[in-house]
């Protein structure tokens, strides 16, 4: 049954339509409070002259002689809250839909893109998990609530040092919350005090550990840090979530680099160059590792992109120059050292920086 005519109000059809339908039950419902924090979902149904709401603490109300909703009956009208309660349930046992929804079917490339614009998530809240109807009743939440829209409002103007006392007073009075955590971390992550961001966004991670977004930010905390066993951990964890997180791909090459782990440098490269097929750190480091892993003839094709893409860098043409040697090129490995020389390089190999 069409709902249009309720964007006439006050017309024949507008009338028509509010007659066939002011008996009809209203359902609504919110998730926002257990999607972001995991306190309970809740719902509601107008039918009658009653204003019914599903919470940990239920909400009944006498839309007639109550049209504010400020005096509950729930406690003292106990059999018609269970009534509409038990009506609220059938409804949507009835209107869920249990079958098991199709997977989209996208290339790496596109769902990187997808992502990276906020569309699509490759990992659910782990408070979906839980059951909605449990966990704190978002009325009493509201005060929190209220301090998190305003820390919302000066985090995007970079207004940290008004946000930092908010966030302060919302950690104390709930510090179960991810976001907070998340928040007052990317305060410190700002000001460059990576000291302080790093126990924040652990804790944000600790709570929520899909928090994707956390946990790269986590990653980029114990990197300035120079702590490459946590930030290593941090990014697989993070391409766990979102394996077509490029960022995360590419630190880890380089840390990969680092710890001299060739194979898993290797495949880091080969995925980042899958949707970035001309990245220069990715073409370096694979012809380097795959140099070094003696597979000399698939290492060339990497490096001249890489000299492509930086021409000013000297370093590729010296690798370059020590694949040539490896394959008894002696000409091509003389004009690439001489090149690489020529661009500043040390009549040596260089070593990544």
């Amino acid at each position: 049954q069409s709902l249009l005519g309720f964007l006439e109000p006050g017309t024949p059809k507008g009338e028509a339509a509010a007659n066939a339908w002011q008996d009809r039950p209203a359902y609504s419902e919110a998730d926002y409070g257990h999607l972001a924090f995991g306190w309970s979902a809740i719902q509601s149904s107008r039918t009658g002259k009653y204003l019914y709401v599903e919470a940990p603490r239920r909400e009944l109300y006498d839309q007639v002689n109550d049209p504010g909703a400020e005096h509950n009956l729930a406690q003292t009208s106990p059999a018609v809250a269970d009534t509409l309660s038990a009506k609220l349930k059938d409804f949507l046992q009835n209107t869920t839909n249990t079958a098991e929804r199709p997977k989209a079917v996208i290339t790496a490339g596109e769902a990187h893109q997808l992502t990276q614009l906020g569309y699509i998530a490759m990992i659910d809240n782990p408070a979906l998990a839980v059951s909605p109807e449990h966990g704190a009743d978002p009325k009493d939440k509201i005060g929190i609530a209220n301090e998190i829209n305003k820390i919302n409002d000066l985090l995007p103007k970079h207004e940290c040092h008004d946000a930092i006392p908010l966030l302060m007073k919302a950690i104390a009075e709930d510090p179960n919350i991810a976001l907070l955590h998340f928040f007052y971390g990317g305060c410190y992550m700002e000001v460059e005090d990576y000291e302080k961001a790093a126990p924040e966004l652990s804790k944000a991670v600790q709570l929520d550990p899909s928090f994707t977004h956390a946990e790269m930010q986590l990653g980029r905390a114990w990197w300035r840090l120079k702590k490459d066993d946590e930030a290593t951990t941090a990014f697989e964890d993070v391409i766990k979530a979102e394996p077509y997180n490029v960022e995360a791909h590419i630190y880890l090459i380089v840390l990969y680099y680092r710890a001299h782990r060739l194979q898993d440098e290797i495949r880091e490269c080969r995925t980042v160059l899958a949707t970035i097929p001309d990245n220069y750190g990715a073409n370096f480091h694979l012809g380097r590792a795959l140099l070094e892993t003696g597979d000399f003839k698939n290492a060339i094709q990497p490096l001249k992109i890489a000299i492509e893409g930086k021409p000013d860098r000297p370093e590729p043409h010296m690798f370059l120059g020590d694949v040539y040697e490896k394959l008894g090129r002696q000409a091509d490995a003389a004009r690439e050292r001489a090149e690489g020389i020529h661009l500043g390089a040390l009549p040596v190999s260089p070593q990544i920086k």
